[in-house]
């Protein structure tokens, strides 16, 4: 079981830490300008392939494992389905053109970069089935190859002639490269097999999941969509820069949960233990992210210059804001895990639903008015008000399990 975690945490890792560091690679090649164009552009693609995505990979998750005999039909199930999804993303995005709310002069970017989403979110689906067979090793070593050929076809690019079309092109080409390697291995070690599917009824069932993707991927990415028409180019790339960073910061969180659910979830009969393990953890994770956020905020001007560069320096204007946020997300990391283990999930999913709702609103009238600046604003008030909630239904709903930590 040990193993099994540090291959799936590696794998969440390098999946990470690739894209990370490219953010990081690119602002030195780019200007913040260009570099606030790729960023909008990544941001802009995520969210229409969220569709295609619909979640698939946490659905086969479950799917695979509790039916580790049809792996097959699955697999190819959510294939399929994925397939007539693929043309309501650039379908959407003409759309959005159309209204002006995506600028056109993006467009050719976000259509290639939509290709490379698309070709990641099959690539996921071929690799689940490896994680249901218990072949961690597979996955993650498939994944590091993976992310470091990312990393290099950029590269490449930047080196080759360092503009935003040939990166997103570079970008592309190796999401498509994995992703057809990915399918030819599922192919070779599980078969594709010819289902018939009954595309309202599977759509219904997988709604819970693209609820739960797309409340995660908007949370952080609705300020940018919004503050394209609003800001310069400049001024996105410096607000794109806090947030990779502080996504960034917030890494260890993550790798917290991976690990730290599974083991409390074995301790939920033993009450003792658990709340001894449960406060442990919350002193862990406030003191942790307290510790980073301190270190972010106290160094802030030579981080940013080694990290990203002189160009970068208006960022430590909002680097308060980042901090708070990042000690907020380790502490509500705790919190998270907790309404997961009470089987509080819907009540979690409808108090992100109800924060997505107050930064779109309040994003609207801060963004046109102070730019970046109001944005980090109301994004920290935001990480307040779904913490206060956590905080809230941790300690005054009826929990599935008779503790409190």
């Amino acid at each position: 079981m040990r193993k099994q975690i540090l291959f799936s945490t590696g794998t969440t890792i390098s999946r990470a830490l690739s894209g990370l560091v490219l953010i990081f690679i690119l602002s030195r090649f780019l200007s913040v300008e260009f570099f606030g164009v790729f960023t909008y552009s990544l941001v802009v693609a995520a969210f229409f392939v969220l569709v295609v995505d619909y979640g698939f990979d946490l659905q086969l998750s479950r799917d695979t494992a509790l039916e580790s005999k049809n792996i097959s039909r699955c697999v190819t199930t959510a294939a399929r389905l994925k397939f007539i999804l693929v043309p309501v993303a650039p379908v959407a995005l003409f759309f959005f053109v159309w209204t002006g709310v995506v600028p056109e002069t993006d467009v050719s970017v976000i259509l290639v970069l939509i290709l490379a989403q698309t070709a990641f979110s099959f690539q996921k689906i071929f690799l689940v089935p490896y994680r249901s067979v218990q072949n961690y090793r597979f996955e993650f070593t498939f994944s590091i190859v993976s992310e470091a050929s990312l990393l290099l076809f950029c590269l490449f690019a930047m080196i080759y002639h360092a503009n935003v079309f040939n990166i997103s092109v570079a970008f592309c080409a190796s999401r498509v490269a994995s992703a057809f390697l990915a399918a030819v291995l599922f192919h070779k070690h599980f078969r594709f097999k010819i289902v018939s599917i009954k595309f309202l009824n599977q759509m219904r069932n997988g709604f819970p999941f693209f609820v739960h993707l797309a409340l995660a991927s908007i949370y952080l990415s609705i300020d940018t969509l919004i503050m394209r028409n609003y800001v310069s180019t400049f001024d996105l790339g410096i607000y794109q820069a806090g947030i990779r960073a502080m996504i960034a910061a917030c890494l260890l969180a993550s790798i917290s949960q991976n690990v730290i659910l599974p083991h409390l979830a074995r301790l939920l009969n033993d009450t003792v233990h658990f709340r001894r393990e449960a406060r442990k953890y919350l002193i862990y994770t406030n003191l942790l992210g307290g510790i980073i956020a301190l270190l972010v905020w106290w160094f802030k001007t030579p981080l940013i210059t080694m990290v990203f560069g002189s160009n970068f320096s208006p960022l430590e204007a909002v680097v308060p804001h980042f901090a708070a946020i990042i000690f907020l997300r380790y502490q509500g990391s705790y919190y998270g895990v907790f309404l997961t283990l009470q089987g509080e999930q819907g009540k979690r999913a409808v108090a992100v639903a109800l924060t997505v709702l107050l930064v779109i609103v309040f994003d609207l009238w801060a963004i046109p008015r102070y730019g970046i600046q109001g944005a980090a604003t109301v994004l920290l008030g935001a990480h307040i008000f779904l913490n206060s909630i956590y905080i809230f239904f941790r300690y005054n709903t009826s929990p599935k399990q008779p503790y409190q930590a």
